[in-house]
């Protein structure tokens, strides 16, 4: 009976050694694929704390602060706030230095009084319906009451343009007791169906405002107003008119 002979040792050789590159690959392929995973995640993270801004809540201290200005008053505060913007832009920009005084002395040149002709407001029967003597609607903006049966057809309204339109909106001064009914003549006249009131009936003891509207109904002239509904919110009330005539 013929026996096997027995295996070398070097014939083994080349399976180990197969067998351990086989390991030394995965692993391999193993530690490349934990670092790119690695970089992905943290370059993610990154980009998510590059483009995240915290937002911080408003100092209840800013919104405390008293920005009231008188109406009187209203004209010279404009003045001095756009001479300290123009005071600070030639203050940052040192090409303003270079090209003569500089838009300072453009806005001095500025005329400080009336442009256009405001006669109607000015006449002795139209000056007790003006609330200030300094402020005056101009002749050729006007608001006219056609026909009128409280006088000229004078109320001290003017129209406002827009990049809208034209007349896009009138600006008036807040009535006086004798004026209540041509306001509302003017409301009835323009077809007005906002009125948006921007200061209080009385202001620092002074009053600023004559109460044009009922707590009711109530007539004023040729005209009745009622008062359909008020909301009441933070800082503003809202009122709905009915308007009769």
């Amino acid at each position: 009976m013929e026996g096997q002979e027995p295996s070398s040792p070097l014939d083994s050789k080349p399976v180990v050694m197969a067998v351990s590159l086989t390991v030394a690959f995965l692993a391999l392929g193993i530690l490349l694929l934990f670092v790119v995973f690695r970089l992905k995640h943290n370059s993610s993270r990154g980009s998510e704390n590059s483009s995240t801004i915290p937002l911080r809540g408003c100092q209840k201290d800013i919104c405390k602060t008293n920005t009231q200005i008188p109406v009187e008053e209203l004209l010279e505060a404009l003045k001095m706030f756009k001479r300290e913007e123009i005071e600070a832009e030639q203050t940052d920009d040192e090409s303003v230095n270079r090209h003569g005084a500089g838009l300072l002395r453009e806005y001095q040149q500025l005329p400080s009084t009336l442009l256009h002709p405001c006669n109607a407001g000015k006449e002795l029967c139209n000056q007790n319906k003006n609330r200030y003597k300094s402020i005056i609607p101009y002749d050729h903006c006007r608001v006219v009451l056609q026909p009128s049966d409280t006088g000229n057809g004078y109320i001290n309204a003017s129209y406002v343009d827009t990049y809208r339109s034209p007349r896009f909106f009138i600006a008036a001064q807040g009535p006086l007791a004798g004026t209540v009914v041509d306001f509302w003549h003017m409301v009835w006249q323009e077809k007005t169906s906002v009125i948006v009131m921007l200061t209080g009936l009385v202001e620092q003891n002074k009053i600023k405002c004559e109460q044009y509207w009922p707590e009711q109904e109530q007539v004023y002239g040729d005209f009745t107003v009622t008062l359909n509904n008020t909301w009441t919110t933070t800082g503003l009330v809202k009122r709905i008119f009915g308007l009769q005539k």
